[in-house]
């Protein structure tokens, strides 16, 4: 359950390529596929596990170029991704550039 936050654009998956991200800080930015970028933090990811002390740890450590499905809510800060996960799946576009 998300307070203070809501689904947008009518709650469905978008994709995007980890822009950056800060292990430390545990936060970065996605880039969608339409060019904007959308913050997130390490609590958004979808997989987590835990450790052999018990301690819950994402199971999905983003990497700058990572392919990432994810959806976004709203906040008073702007825009923020959630349910992120990797995938393969690309959505991208081709130009008549990639076929040569």
């Amino acid at each position: 359950m998300i307070i203070g936050a809501f689904y947008y654009p009518f709650n469905t998956m978008q994709y995007g390529i980890v822009k950056f991200f800060h292990n430390t800080k545990k936060f970065g930015f996605i880039t969608t596929d339409n060019g904007e970028d959308i913050f997130f933090h390490v609590t958004g990811i979808v997989a987590w596990d835990e450790d052999e002390f018990g301690r819950k740890r994402a199971k999905f450590i983003p990497r700058e170029g990572d392919r990432v499905q994810f959806k976004t809510v709203s906040t008073d800060k702007g825009p923020k991704a959630v349910d992120v996960d990797k995938t393969d799946i690309d959505t991208r576009e081709r130009s008549s550039e990639d076929d040569e």
